[in-house]
Formats: C-alpha cells, structure tokens, sequence
C-alpha cells in the first residue's frame, strides 16, 4: 500500500506509463522463469487435461475479457503521444503481444499442473526454488505497477472536475494537494472493496464479461457502425454485425455463469 498509493499521484502520463512498463517486463520476467522451471528443475510438461473443457468456457470469457480491460485509458494514451499516428500500430502491437503471453501462460498452466493449476500459476510453483520464489516477489510488483496507469483517467477527471468548480488554478500547491489527496482516496477505496469483497475471483470474471464486453467490444462496434454505417462496404458490415452478436452472446453467458459463481 505504501507503493501503490504515492505511485497514483504523478500527473503526466509519460511518467505514468514508465510503471506500465515495468508491469510488462516483469510479466515477461515471469512467464521466462515459469518455461526455465518446467525445462530445468524438474516439474515438467506432463499434465494432460481435455482440449476444450465447455463447463469452463463462460468463466475463461470473463477472465481473459478482464485482462483487456483497459479501454478507458486508450484517449489519454493517444492525446499523450506524441506521433499519434502511430497508436493503431502500437495498440496493435501491444494487443497481439498480451494475447500471446495470455496463451503462453494458459498452455504452461495446463501441461505442468493440469487440474491443479491455481488462480495465480506462481501458486503452483515450488516454493524452495530460487526461480519460483524470483517468480513470485515479482508477481506482486506487477499489479503495483499496473495500478496506476488504469488510475489515472478517474483521478484526472476528478480533479479536473474539482479545480473547474473551485477555480483552482494549474500547477499550483492547492491543486496539486486536490491531486494528492483524490488520488489516495480513490486508490484506498478499490484497495478496502477489493480485500473486503468474498470471492474476488468472481468479481473479476463478473467485471470481465460484463463491464469489459461492454466497453471494449460491443459499444466500439455499436459507435463504429452508427458513424460510418453509409460508406461501409456490405461485407465490412456484415463482419462487424457477427462480431457484435457474438459479443453480446458472450457477454451474457460470461456474466450469468460469473453471478452463478458469486452466488454460490
């Protein structure tokens, strides 16, 4: 906690992003000792568990959804750039890359621990290796490292918000005390709801299917069609309306398998 709340406070999103950074490397860091474990210290790559398990396809919806979920912070990311020409290529990038560690990690998951896979892989690694133990500190950094670019849009907009109706001026003491104080607060509120919430997990897959599909699937689908829905070629839409039905049926299913999770 003494890490993650002075981390929420910085206001350009270039020093921001800097923490982002560091949650992809150790994510990477992470994923490289978990392959070095399975190779060289004797776990293996042994366990065999079905190809598609279907009982669980609602759940990996909301899940998986989660780790995308980060659409709110895309405009800040572009207003900061300074070639913004290029954000198609980097989120483009950034997508394919998450999507391919995501895999990586479920397959290593699967052949190593099989049915004993935990919620966090670094559960299942053994605690007397130096690797595992390398592999968990730095799993504890990457959330601390993640918090505060997702953060930051709600506590700008706050204090954005604040500073216009007090008539704070920029760049000075008051505001940034206003800065300070909004981004501790909001930072120890989703700190108490988290640790305080049973079922946490659940949580997530329920934030995933729902808030996420909704966000960052079906409603750039719904924006996109209602702009430009007088100059798309027919194929283009006809993608595009598929894609959405299927978000929505995922969505749906996701969320109405995590609220039976949750209420169990």
């Amino acid at each position: 906690m003494g890490v993650i709340v002075p981390a929420t406070w910085f206001e350009k999103l270039s020093t921001v992003s800097f923490f982002s950074l560091c949650c992809t490397l150790g994510l990477l860091f992470v994923m490289a000792l978990t392959i070095y474990i399975g190779f060289f210290d004797g776990v293996g790559f042994k366990a065999r568990i079905p190809l598609v398990r279907t009982s669980q396809i609602s759940k990996s919806i909301g899940i998986y959804s989660f780790g995308y979920g980060s659409a709110p912070i895309y405009p800040s990311i572009y207003y900061s750039m300074r070639n913004q020409g290029s954000f198609t290529l980097v989120l483009s990038i950034a997508f394919g890359v998450f999507t391919a560690v995501f895999l990586l990690f479920g397959l290593l998951g699967s052949f190593m621990f099989g049915f004993t896979t935990a919620p966090l892989i670094t559960q299942n690694l053994p605690s007397h290796l130096l690797a595992s133990r390398l592999a968990i500190w730095v799993s504890f950094v990457i959330p601390v490292s993640k918090f505060p670019l997702l953060m930051h849009p709600i506590t700008s907009d706050v204090h954005e918000i604040i500073a216009r109706k007090f008539s704070i001026q920029p760049k000075s003491l008051v505001s940034i005390v206003i800065r300070v104080v909004v981004s501790s607060f909001t930072t120890l509120v989703i700190m108490a709801i988290a640790l305080g919430l049973p079922k946490f997990a659940g949580i997530i897959e329920f934030v995933g299917s729902s808030i996420d599909m909704l966000l960052g699937v079906i409603l750039p689908i719904v924006f996109y069609l209602k702009i430009y829905q007088f100059t798309l070629p027919r194929a283009h839409m006809v993608g595009l309306v598929i894609m959405l039905l299927v978000g929505i049926c995922l969505a749906v299913t996701g969320t109405i398998a995590s609220i039976k999770d949750i209420l169990a």
